[in-house]
């Protein structure tokens, strides 16, 4: 250790500080340096409002919510929105406005909102069973427009409609004819994307237990319907030895496994007064047993 006196000590200790505080600064200062500018582009988008520039008005709201997310310019970004006489936007940014609504004169105001371009719409009630699907209107490259349940606002006409969710296949309603003023339903089942595994093999009845994706019991033989994925497999059955198998289920695929156990064995030594007495085991004599003592050319007397 050097001297605390060291100006080299004192030096190396100030860098070192200097070096663990400047992150913890830097971010500070990234921060506040954000919400200042979404301040600036907040009000640069009061006044293009102002002034009835409602897309320029659009552009510093969406800007100023990218930097600091705000529910006040949620609100504002559905006004400019109906101001346009865009009304399926107004109103979806209307419903976000709704989930984070915190007073009462905030909720009230969204749902007089909600009631007044409600009749300029078409809606769509979408409804997935599982729910949690991401919506897409006509393609999916513009991105979703949430997640299941959900209540939509769409431009009048026909659509295609795309539900996706991990683990399930993908959804496609097309054609589906909106009008202004209505609200039309959605229901959609969605399928599982499953692989199938089937297990061959004997005794038939031993128990198979499949533990990964999925845990299930079955027995021998069996066919199952399974999520994707990698499986340990466990047969087991009263007198056999148990038999531990690794397999990979694939997706819209099958794959065949057979499986055949092993008796559990062991050795039996009889002991008896006299030699070459007849011994039976289940019926059935046990010279007709192979012996391992037994050699070539050589047979017990009885």
């Amino acid at each position: 250790p050097g001297d605390q006196d060291d100006p080299m000590s004192r030096t190396a200790l100030l860098c070192l500080a200097w070096l663990l505080l400047a992150p913890i600064a830097r971010a500070q200062t990234e921060y506040k340096d954000a919400a200042d500018e979404a301040e600036v582009q907040f009000v640069l988008g009061n006044q293009a409002y102002g002034a009835r520039d409602f897309r320029g008005a659009l552009a510093h709201y969406f800007a100023s919510n990218r930097l600091a997310p705000n529910r006040n310019v949620v609100f504002n970004i559905a006004r400019a929105y109906e101001q346009l006489t865009l009304y399926a936007e107004a109103f979806r940014y209307y419903q976000t406005f709704r989930d984070i609504a915190q007073t009462s004169d905030e909720k009230q105001a969204v749902k007089d909102a909600l009631a007044r371009v409600s009749s300029s719409v078409a809606l769509l009630d979408v409804q997935t069973d599982p729910p949690g699907a991401t919506l897409y209107i006509d393609r999916q490259d513009l991105g979703g427009y949430g997640t299941t349940p959900r209540l939509l606002a769409v431009s009048a006409g026909k659509h295609t409609f795309i539900l996706e969710l991990g683990g399930y296949e993908v959804f496609r309603a097309e054609g589906v004819d909106l009008k202004v003023g209505r609200t039309e339903v959605l229901r959609a089942n969605l399928k599982r994307i499953l692989g199938r595994l089937e297990l061959r093999g004997d005794p038939r009845g031993a128990e198979v237990r499949l533990d990964g994706p999925e845990s299930l019991t079955a027995t021998l033989p069996t066919t199952l319907d399974l999520s994707p994925g990698h499986y340990r497999v466990t047969i087991a059955q009263p007198g056999f030895l148990i038999r531990e198998l690794s397999v990979d289920v694939t997706a819209q695929a099958t794959t065949t496994t057979e499986v055949h156990l092993e008796r559990q064995t062991g050795v039996l030594v009889v002991q008896a007064d006299e030699r070459d007495a007849l011994i039976q085991v289940d019926g059935k004599r046990g010279d007709d047993r192979p012996r391992r003592d037994q050699r070539p050319g050589h047979r017990d007397r009885h």
